[in-house]
């Protein structure tokens, strides 16, 4: 293999520290030890977060995906990772030279610009500055969460035990370098209970007063309550209860705000590999919403026109169409995201 020494550029020299770390036994015994460590003392916890999660039409469906979607973008990223300091290095590197540079190409640095920077790299480097207050707030933090044992604390201890290990083992240039998949994160903490319903009953009253404006407009007898296909209910905060409006039978088939969210959480995973200004992302990402928010009604609406005729078949068609709403809303965001020239990785992703 091609040691240090003979890098000549900086993915060369990543590949090597990644090899490096991975014949390494004491970095193989400190995973295993961090991965029992979180599972003694999360494995129970989690069950909680997933009976959040797996609720009927619950808004946070996507918390399942988390995890995985935060592993693959380190995997993804891995190289970028073996080199926190390249940052620090590159400003120093740049430190008095008039930049005229765009934004743009400040963003996207030249490959020569990486190159002149392995002199630096082969030094030895200096020890991270690590993070001890993190670290022991996060532990005691852990430990009154599991006395408590409810799935938002003990969810919001995992996060932050995390972020204080990566702080303390890593140093503050690991944290720059790892912020986007430690916030993601933050998506698998569940939303209190109460919170959560107001905004499920919210969200699903919206969606069905604009689907109950589309079967107006197609002539529907909406107001026959054996024909209903749909459930409208309303939030009173008052009294604190939910009430149902329109007694709709094809509801129980599911809105699909579970795949809905599923959908929004996997955009904005994605959008955080692609090269682009982050007003392009934030746009592309409201069209993300607007897009879902059409599928989501196109498809209650077709549910509805099938479950006038025939009620056996809305059965069948239902989760087929849930299946693949979140199928559609991503061929709509690519769509999206080649009308804006924005489908290019960041220089690190790699497969």
């Amino acid at each position: 293999m091609r040691g240090p020494g003979k890098a000549a550029s900086v993915w060369q020299f990543a590949y090597f520290r990644l090899g490096t770390l991975r014949r390494s036994r004491a970095v193989r015994s400190e995973l295993i030890f961090i991965g029992v460590l979180l599972a003694l003392l999360f494995g129970a916890p989690a069950a909680g977060w997933i009976q959040r999660w797996v609720l009927p039409e619950s808004l946070q469906g996507y918390g399942l995906v988390v995890v995985p979607l935060a592993l693959a973008w380190v995997w993804l990223n891995r190289f970028r990772l073996m080199l926190p300091e390249l940052d620090t290095l590159l400003k120093r590197h740049q430190a008095g030279r008039m930049d005229r540079r765009s934004a743009a190409d400040k963003w996207i640095s030249d490959e020569r610009e990486y190159s002149s920077v392995i002199p630096l790299l082969k030094e030895k480097p200096l020890p991270p500055k690590r993070l001890l207050f993190p670290l022991m707030f996060a532990g005691l933090f852990t430990i009154a969460a599991i006395w408590i044992n409810d799935p938002t604390v003990t969810a919001l201890a995992f996060v932050l035990l995390i972020i204080g290990l990566v702080g303390y083992r890593h140093g503050t240039q690991a944290l720059r370098v790892s912020v986007f998949p430690l916030t993601f994160l933050c998506l698998m903490i569940p939303i209190p209970g109460q919170a959560l319903e107001m905004a499920r009953i919210w969200m699903s009253g919206r969606l069905m007063s604009l689907v109950l404006h589309v079967l107006l407009n197609l002539g529907f007898q909406t107001e026959l309550l054996d024909y209903n296909p749909l459930k409208l209910m309303e939030y009173d905060p008052i009294k604190m209860l939910s009430t149902v409006k329109y007694e709709m039978w094809a509801s129980q088939v599911g809105l699909g705000l579970t795949a809905a969210g599923i959908f929004l959480a996997g955009t904005t995973w994605y959008l955080s590999l692609l090269r682009a200004r982050f007003r392009s992302k934030l746009f592309a990402f409201a069209c993300g919403i607007v897009w879902i928010g059409m599928l989501l009604t196109a498809r209650l609406t077709l549910l509805a026109w099938v479950g006038f005729n025939d009620k056996d078949m809305v059965a069948y068609m239902a989760p087929i169409t849930l299946f693949l709403l979140p199928v559609f809303g991503a061929i709509g965001e690519l769509f999206v995201l080649r009308g804006i020239k924005c489908l290019k990785y960041q220089k690190w992703v790699s497969t």
